[in-house]
Formats: structure tokens, C-alpha cells, sequence
């Protein structure tokens, strides 16, 4: 290496070793116009379906014999299995959650950056579904109806499912966080099987329609990357990341960082 390049490269070393373990594990999307984009379409896109949904008796029909097909297939373990996921999820204990995920994701990459960006791309992308639940205002499915009634509802607006949006969005955000790294293949399954289960109690115990948990997902895979890909610039440009690893150095264990 000559004189000149070594003398180029040193500042840029310097830089990465100045940046904080945040500003290194919480990588800007390649495309980031692209999921803003995505992510506004899609929150257009699930509050007109909501909407046509909640004023359309004949769709709504259709939705309620979808939420038959498992309602009507009662079983002690599914109704044990289902209360306990949406006892779980349900919003006070999804607070705690997200605590839950700061922290352990703060202690596990050494990083309290990262741990709070996580836990605030979960909380802006849920509290995003809570807003259309308003907007859409769509009645929950009529329980005097349902084929089997094992307890589990929710008197807010139905559309889209809360409990299935927070489960979703984690799912996308760790898979956004680890998407580099070999272990994301661990993200991907667990989110998957965590979403679709969820989807599937919320349903069954007929606490949604299956309309409520499709818009969730759909909601979660397309909002969730315009909210991190929002919150990383942010947090990078005003130095937040930076400031938060530093308030965290002193309290977080001098860790080998796992991620």
C-alpha cells in the first residue's frame, strides 16, 4: 500500500472505530425509497380493504364462514394452547414484551442502541395497527354466533388483529436486523410459525375473522421495513444510536457481543 492510500485509509478506520456498536449493527436497507414507498401503499392498501370489509355484509359472510371452518373444530389442547398465546400477546403483557426485547437483545449484542431501535420499530409498526383498528372501526365477529365459545375476546374494533400485527412485526424486525447474518434463517422460522400460529388462535377462538389476521400480516410484512428504514435514518442522523450505546456502556456486562 502506498503513502497516499495508507494515509486515506487510516481516517476511515478511525471512523468505523468511532462509530458506535448501533450505528454498526443497524444497516440501512439497500433500498430504502423503495420500502418507504412499500410501506405507505401498503398502509393505504390494508385500511381500503378494512374499510370495504366492515360495509359489505356479503364479504363479511364470507369472512365469518372462513372463521367457522376453525371455530367449529373444538379441541381442549387448541383451546388451552390458543388462550394461552392470546394471553400472552395481549396489549398490557405486549408492553412488558417489548421491554423484554429491549433488554435482551441490548445484553445479547452488547448494544443499547440496538436494543431500544427494536423494540421502538415493534412498538411504531403495533401502535400503527391500533390507529387503522379506529379508522376501519369494524365490529368483532357476533360471539352468539360462533360453533364454540372458549373465551378470549376483545371489545375494540376487530381490523386488523393486534395481537397477530405485534407478533408479525417482531418476526420483521429481527429478520430486518439479522438479515446479513447467517442466523437470520432462525428469524424466518420462528416468525413464521410464531405468525401463523397466532393468526391461527385469533381465529379459532373466533376473537377475528381471518380477513383481520390476513390484513395484519400483510400490514406487518410491508409497514414494519418503512418503520425501521425510518427510525435507523433517524437514529444515525441525529446520533441517537450513538448516544444510547454510550448511556449503556456503563451498565451493560463487558460481553463478547453474540450478534
Amino acid at each position: 500500500m502506498t503513502e497516499t492510500s495508507q494515509q486515506t485509509a487510516d481516517p476511515v478506520k478511525r471512523a468505523r472505530r468511532r462509530a458506535s456498536r448501533a450505528d454498526q449493527l443497524v444497516v440501512p436497507l439497500r433500498h430504502p425509497i423503495l420500502a418507504i414507498v412499500l410501506g405507505v401503499v401498503g398502509l393505504a392498501v390494508v385500511i381500503a380493504a378494512g374499510l370495504v370489509l366492515t360495509h359489505s355484509a356479503a364479504l363479511t359472510r364470507a369472512d365469518f364462514s372462513g372463521l367457522l371452518v376453525l371455530n367449529g373444530s373444538p379441541s381442549h389442547v387448541a383451546d388451552v394452547l390458543s388462550l394461552a398465546a392470546t394471553w400472552i400477546v395481549a396489549p398490557t403483557r405486549a408492553i412488558i414484551l417489548g421491554v423484554l426485547i429491549a433488554i435482551v437483545v441490548a445484553l445479547v449484542s452488547r448494544s443499547l442502541g440496538t436494543g431500544i431501535f427494536v423494540a421502538a420499530t415493534i412498538a411504531v409498526t403495533w401502535l400503527g395497527s391500533d390507529v387503522i383498528k379506529y379508522i376501519v372501526d369494524r365490529p368483532r365477529p357476533p360471539v352468539a354466533e360462533l360453533l364454540h365459545n372458549a373465551g378470549g375476546f376483545d371489545v375494540d374494533p376487530s381490523f386488523p388483529s393486534g395481537h397477530v400485527t405485534f407478533v408479525a412485526a417482531t418476526a420483521v424486525a429481527f429478520v430486518l436486523l439479522l438479515r446479513a447474518r447467517r442466523s437470520v434463517w432462525i428469524a424466518v422460522t420462528l416468525g413464521v410459525l410464531g405468525t401463523v400460529g397466532i393468526a391461527v388462535a385469533r381465529v379459532y377462538l373466533g376473537a377475528h375473522y381471518p380477513g383481520d389476521v390476513t390484513a395484519a400480516i400483510v400490514y406487518a410484512v410491508l409497514v414494519t421495513p418503512a418503520v425501521y428504514t425510518v427510525l435507523a435514518w433517524a437514529g444515525r442522523a441525529t446520533g441517537m444510536l450513538a448516544v444510547l450505546d454510550r448511556a449503556g456502556g456503563g451498565v451493560l456486562p463487558r460481553l463478547r457481543p453474540v450478534v
